[in-house]
């Protein structure tokens, strides 16, 4: 893999970061479940959710407390292959259950990405939560 091919890997990969993202806070459960690859896992505090269906309805259910807003720094980008990657970023998420955003969380997605026909996927993001300690 030459250098211009592994710097175009992680720019589609920080698109699929920001992708994600937006598709949660637009309630988009299809386009979210779109970012994983076939049987993609998201892990949140020991629990597994594998499958596109059930990440889609993951997002919904985490939805129904009211809007949220991802806002994700520290991109770090690691492309091992053509068809693999490794990455992190943090994550500040906002809720607003009552129409006035507010810090829900903190923490730090760890990333692992696969290439596919239709370009790059999570295959895995496991989100471990930060606290101030």
């Amino acid at each position: 893999m030459d250098l211009l091919e592994k710097v175009a890997a992680e720019n589609d990969i920080r698109n699929l970061q920001s992708s994600y993202a937006q598709a949660a806070d637009d309630a988009d459960a299809s386009r979210f479940g779109d970012m994983f690859v076939d049987g993609g896992e998201l892990i949140l505090l020991g629990n597994v959710i594998k499958g596109r269906a059930d990440l889609g309805e993951w997002l919904t259910q985490s939805l129904a407390g009211g809007p949220l807003r991802h806002l994700n720094v520290n991109s770090v980008v690691h492309v091992e292959s053509e068809l693999r990657a490794t990455g992190s970023l943090d994550l500040l998420l906002l809720h607003a259950p009552e129409g006035r955003w507010a810090v829900m969380a903190t923490a730090r997605y760890k990333d692992v990405y696969a290439r596919t026909a239709a370009g790059w996927k999570i295959q895995t993001r496991e989100i471990i939560p930060m606290t101030a300690s």
